[in-house]
């Protein structure tokens, strides 16, 4: 029976400038959607239209809140924490981990529970490069 409770998650491990650790989740269908119209968006954002840019720190709160700890992650939080570039390396990663977790032909299927325990733990972990 496959179980969604019990499911191995993989996982972004993000540390914010604060010290702050959170191990992102995968996108839901919806946030996977605003990351897709987030290419346009970034493409054509100008820094003195504080719609997108505040669309792009939304964005960043609503991905951030998507973690194994169930923190919420504040937009106004964000706002005072990362700075411009930090969204950017942000992203990179974040784009880098869900498209290496989808091109990932073992992530489609569950693993089974002789695979499970012979593998140990395939937790993925990556940490932003940069200063964060």
């Amino acid at each position: 029976m496959l179980d969604f409770t019990k499911t191995k998650k993989r996982f972004l491990s993000v540390k914010l400038t604060d010290g702050t650790t959170i191990m992102v989740r995968m996108p839901t269908k919806r946030v996977f959607d605003l990351l897709v119209d987030l290419q346009d968006a970034l493409a054509s954002l100008e820094l003195d239209d504080k719609e997108q840019v505040d669309y792009v720190y939304s964005l960043t709160a609503e991905i951030l809140s998507n973690n194994l700890q169930g923190q919420k992650i504040a937009k106004e939080y964000i706002e005072q924490l990362l700075d411009i570039e930090d969204i950017q390396i942000f992203f990179l990663e974040y784009v880098k981990f869900v498209t290496g977790q989808v091109s990932d032909p073992n992530s489609k299927s569950p693993q089974s529970p002789e695979r499970r325990e012979t593998e140990g733990n395939s937790d993925t972990s990556a940490q932003p490069s940069g200063n964060a």
